[in-house]
């Protein structure tokens, strides 16, 4: 892989270049630990940036007081997400303990770790959500020898979520974003990136990192928006696919046009057109 295709795989987003900032990084990182620091330097960024750890790379990582967060934002439900920061917590355990002899006598000390995804996505999720890794495991039914939770908040502006309270920018980052959704209802995605970035400004929603960073924050947001489209599209695709299989599969089984229309809530001529065309042949032959 080289570094243009990581470069644009992992392009950098309005969240990370916002929580770089060590000062909002420490606001957040006070809501989600209900915790009161205030000395911006207590905080190590211990986010893997180098392209060996692109695999598993996550928004934004740090230690403070021996409190490792990882932080994750997604615009996707990704159930998979307790295993993805399974991987990621073990390089960065692997990098903080260095050349510590892991065969000696000796224990080692590692930080606590904490996982937390923001999610602000469309589809419809509850202000928290926990997700674990024994959610994934084949056999519910026995007690977990390795678990690993994370915790969903959802932040989008419209959503009940405290935790926003506790954090004016992550705040102010769900206001922007919703309202880049609303002028997207009316406007094509250029001027509603430009209109909300304009109105947030003005408005002294995120003033100083919106007018400092503008034409990153506007380059970001279209990518950004360009990739969520671009996986809903993805997404419809494979449902067309899986729902044309299940029609076939019905039909080849001797269910009627009448049965299949009634149990997948299509129009009869859709499901004809569906089956002539998954199958290569005319229902009329």
């Amino acid at each position: 892989m080289n570094n243009e295709t990581v470069n644009r795989k992992y392009k950098d987003t309005v969240f990370r270049l916002l929580f770089k900032d060590k000062s909002n990084l420490l606001s957040l990182f006070n809501a989600v630990n209900d915790t009161d620091f205030s000395d911006e330097n207590d905080i190590k960024i211990t986010t893997l940036e180098n392209a060996i750890y692109m695999t598993s790379k996550n928004d934004i990582s740090c230690i403070i007081d021996m409190k490792l967060n990882l932080f994750e934002h997604q615009s996707t439900v990704n159930p998979n997400m307790p295993y993805r920061n399974l991987e990621y917590v073990t390089k960065c355990f692997k990098r903080y303990v260095g050349n510590f002899d892991v065969y000696s006598g000796k224990a080692l000390t590692l930080p606590n770790p904490k996982f937390v995804v923001f999610y602000n996505g469309v589809n419809e999720q509850p202000p928290i959500r926990v997700m674990r890794l024994s959610d994934l495991y084949a056999h519910k039914d026995e007690i977990p020898n390795l678990e690993l939770v994370v915790i969903q908040y959802n932040i989008n502006n419209l959503v009940d979520c405290t935790l926003m309270d506790r954090c004016e920018p992550l705040k102010e980052y769900s206001e922007f974003i919703g309202c880049i959704r609303s002028n997207l209802k009316t406007m094509d995605k250029g001027e509603a990136v430009d209109s909300a970035i304009d109105y947030c400004i003005g408005n002294g929603i995120l003033k100083d990192f919106l007018t400092n960073n503008r034409n990153e924050v506007r380059s970001m947001s279209l990518f950004e928006f360009d990739a969520e489209e671009h996986e809903k599209a993805i997404k419809q695709i494979a449902y067309e696919e899986g729902r044309a299989e299940l029609i076939l599969s019905m039909f080849n089984s001797g269910k009627t046009l009448e049965q299949i229309s009634d149990f997948c809530g299509l129009d009869l001529k859709e499901v004809e057109k569906i089956i002539e065309q998954s199958d290569g042949n005319s229902l009329d032959n």
